[in-house]
């Protein structure tokens, strides 16, 4: 025979339950701090490196010294 759980013993349960499935996705789910400073100086290397090889300074200074070159050159020749 099934008897039905009513009142405070099934209250129990449930925060039993509740309980110790919260912790357990806590744990599962969660990051360590060192992870996370990990995560982000890997980020901060890399932006470095996109920073350095795409300088929108450096490349426009190379066009110009490019444009004064073929203006020489061109100069020469006529």
């Amino acid at each position: 025979m099934l008897r039905r759980i009513t009142g405070p013993v099934l209250g129990r349960v449930r925060r039993l339950s509740l309980t110790g499935s919260v912790g357990k996705l806590k744990e599962k789910d969660s990051f360590t701090l060192i992870e996370l400073l990990i995560v982000i100086a890997i980020i901060g290397i890399l932006a470095a490196v996109v920073v350095l090889i795409l300088n929108p300074q450096q490349l426009l200074a190379q066009g110009r010294e490019r444009s004064e070159q073929e203006e020489l050159v061109s100069g020469m020749l006529t």
